[in-house]
């Protein structure tokens, strides 16, 4: 698994949002021409050749992470589980509960479908959401959001959307059963 801190918008409301660095992440994939590429959410979920992904982070910097003791087996399992997932879009409302995809749900659903569950599932209202950064990405997407179609006022749609459970990438890097491989941060 590889962390890395992008520099859009979305990514400043997700590292003050989460008190940390990673704000994007994806599964490292060996091809059979002994390539490397990261299986991503980022509309569409995809596969991106890894020196391209790496070069897309703020600085290059990067943390890779394991299981240790995963069988070959296992972890062709998880790569399997992420390829249903392929050419989905982007879930710019973080919910499990819809046909797109975001990268820390993208790695927490291939690992679940292998009988691995990774990080802790958390609740918007556990996040720090009271920074401009966030504030203005909720407020720019609240219209679209499935659960708030009824809803006339910002304010009903931000209690609804304070319940709805999530997984950010840090939840997934600190799980303990990971280990570090690697970080230049």
């Amino acid at each position: 698994i590889i962390f890395q801190t992008t520099g859009n918008t979305q990514s400043k409301a997700i590292l003050l949002a989460t008190g940390s660095y990673y704000t994007h992440m994806g599964i490292i994939k060996k091809t059979g021409d002994n390539k490397y590429v990261v299986v991503e959410a980022v509309g569409p979920v995809k596969e991106t050749p890894l020196d391209e992904w790496i070069e897309r982070g703020i600085a290059e910097r990067i943390t890779i992470m394991r299981m240790p003791g995963l069988s070959n087996a296992k972890i062709q399992q998880v790569l399997s589980s992420a390829e249903p997932f392929y050419g989905r879009g982007y879930d710019i409302h973080f919910s499990f509960d819809n046909e797109e995809m975001y990268c820390s749900e993208l790695v927490y659903e291939a690992y679940k479908e292998a009988g691995i569950i990774l990080g802790k599932v958390e609740k918007f209202k556990e996040l720090n959401l009271n920074n401009a950064a966030a504030k203005n990405v909720i407020e720019r997407r609240w219209k679209t959001y499935p659960l708030c179609k009824e809803v006339k006022e910002f304010e009903q749609c931000y209690e609804i959307l304070l319940e709805q459970s999530l997984i950010t990438p840090v939840a997934i890097a600190e799980d303990e059963k990971l280990e570090l491989i690697y970080s230049n941060y």
